[in-house]
């Protein structure tokens, strides 16, 4: 189901990602829209975003601190 409610069918994979310098096996659904960022890789980490053509977007993980 997406954001909006509707129910579609995809094609669903494995796939690893490299993610706090581990591999980590994710499922990834293969859609015809732009790739989003699975909300669990997230947990306990920052996002930032530069809302501009071509900005960076850095992810760096909290350490035990930043959580409390």
């Amino acid at each position: 189901m997406l954001g909006n409610g509707q129910v579609h069918v995809f094609d669903v994979y494995a796939a690893t990602v490299l993610w706090d310098g581990q591999p980590r096996t994710v499922e990834a659904d293969e859609t015809d829209t732009i790739p989003l960022i699975v909300m669990g890789l997230l947990y306990r980490h920052e996002i930032r975003i530069q809302a501009i053509d071509g900005g960076l977007v850095t992810i760096v993980a909290l350490s035990q601190e930043d959580v409390l």
